[in-house]
């Protein structure tokens, strides 16, 4: 997506920078709003500028799969091997949840912020929430259907989206489904462990 910032050869300046270099009304609506929204979207750009993402650790399909134990590994408490998994970076920058009134320039805000990211950050992805999840649920479904039903397929379609982007920005993030937040909550772990979000 390519927004008029980009357009415009902005993508060099800071958030603060194009922010103000495009006061109109409604970044001075923003501004006058909350004060102190564009600073922490600053903060944040600061903090992913010497963030450096770990590789993605990619599961295997076998690994995935539940591990029937036989009577005997029960006896002496054999455990199944252990999914290989990347730890949570202690320097891994905290997301931001902007709320606000529509028409408010979050959106605006959002669109900033992604299209001045720094060069380090090599991939990142914008998507609309519903998109997203459309997305998510369509992976599962054609894992399930491959691999089985008792797949554990969440943590391997988290592992497929943070190769795709080290920053995950949401448009219009809201859950108001039990599933879809079910499946936030386990993809939104496995994803920290790969990749910062937005």
């Amino acid at each position: 997506m390519t927004s008029e910032y980009t357009a415009a050869g902005l993508e060099t300046m800071s958030i603060s920078e194009v922010f103000f270099a495009s006061l109109d009304l409604s970044a001075l609506l923003i501004q006058l709003a909350c004060p102190g929204i564009v600073q922490t979207l600053q903060d944040l750009h600061d903090m992913l500028t010497d963030y450096h993402a770990p590789k993605v650790v990619h599961p295997s399909i076998e690994s995935l799969k539940p591990h029937s134990q036989s009577f005997l590994g029960s006896l002496f408490h054999r455990r199944p091997p252990k999914i290989p998994t990347t730890q949570i970076p202690p320097n891994l920058p905290k997301g931001l949840y902007m709320y606000g009134d529509v028409g408010s320039g979050k959106t605006m805000l959002m669109d900033m912020f992604y299209d001045t990211l720094p060069h380090n950050i090599t991939s990142k992805t914008r998507i609309h929430f519903h998109n997203f999840m459309q997305d998510v649920h369509k992976r599962l479904h054609i894992l399930k259907q491959k691999h089985g039903s008792d797949l554990d397929a969440i943590q391997y379609v988290a592992a497929d989206i943070a190769e795709k982007g080290s920053v995950l920005c949401f448009d219009e993030f809201q859950c108001t489904d039990v599933a879809d937040a079910m499946i936030l909550r386990r993809s939104g772990t496995s994803l920290m462990l790969h990749r910062p979000g937005c």
